[in-house]
């Protein structure tokens, strides 16, 4: 149990947070990462309490990509390749399953993302008058470009999905059809996020009012049931 849980995505948001991320672990926050930012974030922030989360049931090289920054777990997607999951040796790795299917291992919720997931665990982990806080968690790229803007090489060391695995390449070219209006702009991101978008503002909806739920977005998950704080780092639209 804890009370206090950083959930954090891949969305371009993500990149004006470094200084709410490292006061969410001087706070002992327990963080939740997403595995396509998880090199990113254990090597800038360095969490002294983290998890890596990989729902991908297929073959990709982030979790090898971390390196030894600093100590981490890892929650696996039963199905998860074992190839993805060729770390060190003091790395804990546990596995869960999705509601719904059969099987022993923990099941959690899938809104079809993997930040959902996350927050499916902390909602089930957390302790009474707990803190959730949701950073990169966008559903669209407020950068107004293709889903990784900074998809190549070259790109700054903390900037989102440091990679050139094709999935990703036909996403950032194909995947980009669907638009979420917000004050009057019309943002880009696809069929899969908004509906992930929809799925976790009921999943939200029905957790206990006795947890604290925060995002760092300025689009987000943009409900009632979560209060919205702005990054200090972040540029006014």
């Amino acid at each position: 149990m804890s009370e206090l849980f950083a959930v954090i995505g891949a969305g371009p948001s993500l990149n004006f947070c470094l200084h709410e991320l490292a006061d969410l672990d001087a706070r002992g926050a327990h963080f939740l990462i997403s595995d396509s930012v998880a090199a990113a974030v254990l090597g800038s922030v360095k969490p002294r309490n983290a998890t890596v989360f990989t729902v991908e049931a297929r073959r990709h090289s982030y979790l090898r990509r971390i390196g030894s920054a600093c100590r981490f777990d890892v929650a696996a997607y039963r199905n998860a390749p074992p190839r993805n999951l060729r770390l060190t040796k003091d790395t804990r790795i546990s596995r869960f399953r999705l509601a719904g299917e059969e099987g022993s291992e923990p099941a959690l919720y899938s809104p079809g993302t993997v930040l959902g997931t996350m927050l499916s665990y902390a909602a089930s982990a957390i302790s009474a008058e707990g803190e959730i806080h949701l950073i990169g968690a966008d559903f669209c790229y407020i950068d107004n470009q293709v889903y990784a803007r900074f998809i190549e090489p070259h790109a700054p060391r903390f900037d989102r999905l440091l990679s050139r695995e094709m999935w990703q390449l036909e996403m950032a070219y194909k995947k980009t059809a669907a638009f979420l209006s917000k004050a009057g702009h019309a943002l880009r991101t696809s069929f899969e996020l908004l509906t992930a978008r929809e799925n976790m503002r009921a999943f939200v909806a029905k957790l206990p009012h006795h947890i604290r739920l925060c995002e760092y977005s300025p689009i987000g998950l943009d409900c009632e049931r979560v209060q919205k704080m702005v990054p200090q780092a972040l540029p006014l639209l």
